[in-house]
């Protein structure tokens, strides 16, 4: 699989002994997002161990991006339906955020879906999370739909690969 290289910042398939710091940095994310969700909402990346971060390694493409040998971000991948690519459990270390890592994870996550033939990489989010929405709308995200079925204003992004991708949202909404 390629690796993706700007000045300090290399963003590299995930290995097994990864799993410990996309834990950390996946709970120091969700932390924080959990803030924008109403009180009572289960956020399911928190609930998780390092045996469901190492599944996902193994049956999933995890990108990490490291600053020399430490990991600064992670994100998981994988297809859903016939054109689609799901990002899933993106975080950038806090103390690295506002750097540029988490854009060049999602240009690796964009080079890496065209290269896999999706049409668009997709995502959920809280619709209340300001900074987020922000930064996915300033990597080309969009939001195609809204749903309240888990309790909040759950957005459907999507950053087409290619003009007119096809969204299948009732797929998108089991998930």
């Amino acid at each position: 699989m390629h690796t993706w290289k700007d000045s300090s910042v290399t963003v590299r398939p995930a290995v097994l002994a990864d799993a410990g710091a996309i834990e950390r940095i996946t709970k120091q994310a969700f932390l924080s997002y959990q803030q924008s969700l109403p009180k009572g909402v289960d956020v399911p990346a928190l609930n998780e161990d390092i045996d469901v971060v190492r599944r996902d390694i193994e049956s999933k493409t995890v990108l990490v991006a490291t600053q020399g040998e430490t990991v600064m971000g992670s994100v998981r991948l994988y297809p859903v339906g016939e054109n689609m690519m799901y990002f899933s459990r993106f975080g950038v270390s806090p103390d690295a955020q506002s750097g540029g890592i988490g854009a060049q994870i999602v240009t690796a996550a964009h080079y890496l879906s065209i290269g896999a033939g999706k049409d668009a990489l997709v995502l959920h989010t809280c619709t209340r999370a300001l900074a987020l929405l922000k930064f996915y709308y300033a990597n080309d995200f969009y939001v195609h739909d809204v749903h309240h079925d888990r309790g909040y204003a759950r957005g459907t992004l999507v950053h087409e690969l290619r003009e007119n991708a096809r969204v299948d949202t009732e797929l998108l909404n089991q998930l």
